[in-house]
């Protein structure tokens, strides 16, 4: 949920109205009326004082008696409230996703933190909403961009932990972002005076910071088929398959089992779109995956890491092409991405897995890469030496040509 400040609760005049405990009883429950709205409307709140925590059960205490004003409430009420305000003990992130933007804005438009590929900016113009997508597991910030690790302000293989804390502006919602270690970290602006903002410095406005809960994932797919590895369970949207995978014991056959409705966390999955890719248009090749509110697990062969990781050379298979064929293939490089799915080379020896079909509308299973090189035949029994779009019997099988 977005994070409001409370930009119409004046402080100082709830304060004043209380340093007098003679004031008219009706201008305390006009007030007392007006706290409890606002300190039970964000107790759950990121940045707000916790349920459990001294100033808010002292100011609640007052707040949820019965109508009765006493000599102790005029005397109490300033105080908790006071305490409230400078309370530190705050609702930090849970594990999840985030986007996080500067405390000032441009205009009134946030300036969202954004990982453009090379270094972390505060910018009130993102080209693409997965840039401004964070996953934060209590500790690390890892950019759903790409899937590296958050370290000073660029992208990283090399974690770096942080700590949310009040703002030392002591406004309510915002928080300052504390690097473990090191001096405090630069974050550039995209105006044009390029100001520097930092995570954490003293008593500076440009070190304050919000939190606001991210709802759902963009997946923007570069083909009829993408890969995925998430940490929360997602929804899978219309127009999307979803699939897990498992190994025969052999080794030698990877078996695709469309999924229903949800897509279990930390399980990986490929993914196909309904439509041709070829023939959609660039905004319908980004789907959006809502997260679930639920805990769902799963299995399959596929692997995969929240974060971007080094793997030793042909390690691993990754979903690509080989002679047009989708499948699953011998990755030669060392650095895989986050948020992706892979899995390991099996001991069979096989070295990758070409998708086949059993029917037009439903993957049934995977051959082994090289299998579908064979003769091609049309469902009238007649051999194409160059399949285009459409059902044909290779080996046996039916094939579908996408």
């Amino acid at each position: 949920c977005a994070i409001i400040e409370a930009a119409d609760f004046d402080n100082t005049a709830a304060l004043a109205a209380f340093t007098n405990y003679g004031q008219r009883v009706a201008d305390y429950a006009t007030y007392k009326g007006y706290m409890t709205d606002f300190v039970h409307s964000y107790q759950s709140e990121i940045g707000y004082p916790k349920t459990t925590s001294t100033g808010y059960t002292n100011l609640a205490s007052i707040l949820t008696e019965a109508s009765v004003f006493t000599e102790d409430d005029y005397n109490n009420l300033p105080t908790y409230y006071a305490a409230y305000l400078a309370e530190t003990d705050i609702n930090t992130p849970s594990a999840g996703f985030y986007r996080i933007y500067h405390a000032v804005t441009s205009g009134g438009t946030k300036k969202y933190l954004t990982d453009t590929g090379s270094a972390l900016v505060a910018t009130t113009s993102v080209d693409d909403a997965k840039k401004s997508v964070f996953y934060w597991d209590g500790s690390t910030l890892v950019a759903y961009n790409g899937g590296y690790y958050i370290n000073q302000v660029s992208r990283s293989l090399t974690a770096a932990t942080f700590t949310f804390t009040k703002s030392n502006q002591g406004t309510f919602g915002q928080m300052n972002v504390n690097p473990s270690t090191g001096s405090p970290w630069y974050v550039q602006d995209d105006t044009a005076d390029y100001t520097l903002n930092r995570w954490s410095k003293g008593n500076q406005v440009g070190s304050n910071f919000q939190v606001e809960a991210v709802t759902s994932l963009p997946v923007t797919f570069a083909g009829q088929y993408a890969s995925l590895y998430s940490p929360v369970d997602l929804t899978i949207p219309d127009g999307v398959k979803a699939y897990t995978g498992e190994l025969n014991a052999a080794g030698t056959r990877f078996n695709l089992t469309e999924l229903s409705g949800t897509i279990p966390h930390n399980t990986g999955v490929i993914l196909e779109l309904e439509d041709d890719f070829a023939s959609m248009d660039d905004a319908d090749k980004t789907k959006t995956f809502a997260i679930a509110n639920t805990t769902t697990d799963g299995t399959s062969d596929l692997s995969g890491k929240i974060a971007a990781t080094t793997v030793s050379a042909s390690s691993v298979l990754v979903l690509g092409k080989s002679d047009n064929n989708w499948g699953l293939y011998t990755y030669s490089g060392t650095e895989l991405g986050g948020f992706k799915a892979y899995m390991d080379m099996p001991s069979s020896g096989v070295k990758g897995f070409a998708f086949s079909f059993g029917t037009p509308t439903a993957i049934s299973d995977t051959q082994v890469a090289g299998s579908l090189n064979g003769a091609a035949y049309n469902l009238a029994g007649q051999r194409v030496a160059k399949p285009s779009r459409g059902l044909y019997i290779v080996g046996g099988r039916k094939m579908v040509v996408r």
